[in-house]
């Protein structure tokens, strides 16, 4: 049978949630089901063909790049509050035409099908910093809005279903989902031809032109370094010897300079290159040596699958998809502190039969996860909302 489907997704290009909405969009309408989708801007030029409804001014809240936080602020608040508006009025319009909406997270009010990418009541309490560092954010009103806003959807009448990227991350909302709503637990997926190895040649040949050299090269891709810990890969790098460098990709809402602060305080600062952010990843996972992620939370990274997929091991704290994509010794390596993480980097630079058979096990392990067969199991989902819509 074939669906109408809304997807509504507010920040659809450069983010993970967006990845996942245009990504399962695009297997959806391969598929031969009909798919509207609704953002704060146009993202015609990701999906060519799909119907897609923009926010008035949407475009310009996105580019808009005020110099003062308090402005930021201001700009952030206001394209969360106007999606939620806007997103709310055109997902029920479309659910009077037929159409059935996923939500992605939680963005728009209204939808059939809510998809959590986390629970912002559980990230709040895994937030290790002290208290005193978190009074600006709890004062902050996006704070306010987003909790207030996860705790009315999830328990809305109208959600028929959740579904979330990580099994935990389910367990965490059941206390804020309504009684008899509809939950599952669908992983992200991975675009396994754009994510892929390259030969030895052709690796030896992009490190030469990112100055890699003959290093070990460690990676970290995150926007968030503090909630990510890149303090901690910065302090296991410090334990290595000169011949480990460290790469840094992302870098959005972080300070770079406190964190090149650290570098230089750890005697590391000639040994760690920012990249910023970067439309380009594949290139930087393939021309690593492993791939670290040590968060204190996270649903199912993005990052973490794209590292594999290039055939690069991983290294992650025990949260998200660590504990079922990673195989300590096999594919990665699920470490807790500076000095495990300083390790697992050790075993992988010291042994390179380790590090080429672990290579080929980490793109075996991604292989799972094609985003054909994520849209497949949302479908499952459209389906039994349809029915019990019917």
């Amino acid at each position: 049978m074939k669906y109408k489907i809304a997807i509504a997704a507010r920040d659809p290009i450069g983010t993970g949630g967006g990845t996942v909405a245009l990504s399962t969009a695009r297997e959806m309408m391969a598929k031969g089901h009909e798919v509207v989708f609704v953002s704060d801007y146009t993202a015609a030029s990701e999906l060519p063909g799909i119907k897609n409804i923009a926010m008035p001014g949407g475009r310009a809240l996105r580019d808009w790049r005020p110099k003062k936080k308090v402005l930021a602020v201001i700009r952030h608040f206001a394209q969360i509050v106007s999606f939620s508006v806007f997103g709310h009025i055109q997902l029920r319009r479309l659910r009077q035409r037929g159409y059935i909406g996923i939500d992605h997270n939680i963005e728009a009010f209204g939808s059939d099908i809510a998809v959590l990418h986390n629970v912002f009541v559980e990230q709040e309490r895994t937030d290790k910093r002290h208290w005193i560092r978190r009074v600006p954010h709890w004062l902050n009103p996006i704070f306010s809005f987003r909790l207030i806003r996860e705790k009315i959807v999830l328990n809305s009448r109208s959600l028929s279903a959740v579904v979330a990227v990580a099994p935990q991350l389910l367990q965490e909302a059941e206390g804020l989902m309504r009684p008899g709503t509809d939950g599952s637990a669908i992983p992200n997926g991975i675009d396994l031809v754009r994510f892929a190895p390259i030969s030895k040649t052709e690796r030896d040949s992009l490190r030469r032109e990112l100055n890699g050299r003959d290093h070990f090269i460690v990676l970290f891709v995150g926007h968030e370094y503090e909630r990510k810990r890149l303090d901690l890969v910065m302090q296991a790098v410090a334990r290595l010897g000169a011949q480990v460098l460290l790469w840094v990709v992302g870098g959005r809402w972080s300070s770079q300079q406190t964190y090149e602060d650290l570098a230089r305080a750890l005697g590391i600062l000639d040994r760690t290159i920012f990249w910023g952010t970067r439309s380009d990843t594949e290139r930087f996972f393939c021309a690593a040596d492993c791939f670290v992620l040590p968060s204190d939370y996270e649903a199912w990274p993005l990052v973490a699958l794209e590292a594999m997929a290039c055939g690069t091991p991983i290294v992650m704290t025990p949260v998200g998809c660590a504990p079922y994509v990673i195989r300590n010794g096999d594919t990665g390596f699920i470490a807790c502190d500076a000095a495990e993480i300083a390790d697992a980097i050790s075993k992988l630079a010291d042994d390179r039969d380790l590090l080429d058979r672990m290579r080929t096990n980490a793109r075996r392990e991604a292989e799972e996860y094609g985003w054909s067969s994520v849209a497949d199991k949302y479908l499952d989902v459209v389906a039994r909302v349809a029915v019990g819509r019917t």
